[in-house]
């Protein structure tokens, strides 16, 4: 299994530099952004697994930025850890697409298993309907297609020639906790109506 991947984004120098050794100690690879533009750019250019956003960024805002990457289709799971921490702003960074939100100042500890839990649950293994392609994944729930570790939204185009068999739902496999594999057959795209 490849190691998590991280990008930060996050202005402030000290707390940064705190967060990329501290991430890097416990396995993950840290990518970090210093603000909302290179934020922008890393997380539509790069796969990531979570994603750690301030929302005080100069350029773009966070989120503005996370909303953007919504928008573009990124699915990646974000939390959002910022100075920002009445009710008010931990619903408006929910309701943004953050799946969680930690206020400065924070224990290092619950930002640990916060990451953990976030990479849990976007675990495209764990309680989904999914088709396996191979060095692919077809997340049936979500519509992410997952490949070398990447999520990616899948659109018409990507589905476009893979539709199992209805009466066998052929290839179609449900996690929650174990694994059943069946053969996978699909038909072209023509057939699959008829």
């Amino acid at each position: 299994m490849s190691a998590t991947r991280v990008l930060v984004v996050e202005d402030e120098r000290e707390l940064a530099r705190m967060l990329q050794d501290l991430l890097a100690a416990e396995g993950y690879v840290v990518d970090h952004a210093a603000d909302g533009q290179a934020g922008l750019h890393l997380a539509l250019s790069r796969a990531y697994d979570v994603i750690v956003l301030d929302r005080g960024l100069p350029a773009i805002e966070g989120l503005d930025l996370l909303r953007r990457l919504r928008g573009r289709g990124v699915r990646t799971p974000v939390l959002v850890l910022t100075a920002y921490d009445t009710v008010a702003d931990r619903v408006e960074g929910l309701d943004s697409g953050a799946q969680d939100h930690l206020g400065k100042p924070f224990d290092v500890d619950e930002l640990l298993a916060r990451l953990r839990a976030l990479v849990r649950r976007d675990d495209p293994g764990v309680g989904t309907e999914w088709l396996d392609l191979g060095e692919r994944h077809l997340d049936l729930g979500s519509r992410l297609v997952v490949a070398a570790g990447a999520r990616r939204a899948a659109g018409p185009s990507t589905l476009e020639g893979v539709q199992p068999r209805r009466a066998a739902r052929a290839g179609l496999h449900r996690r929650r906790g174990r694994q059943r594999r069946r053969d996978l057959h699909l038909l072209p795209a023509t057939q699959a109506g008829a």
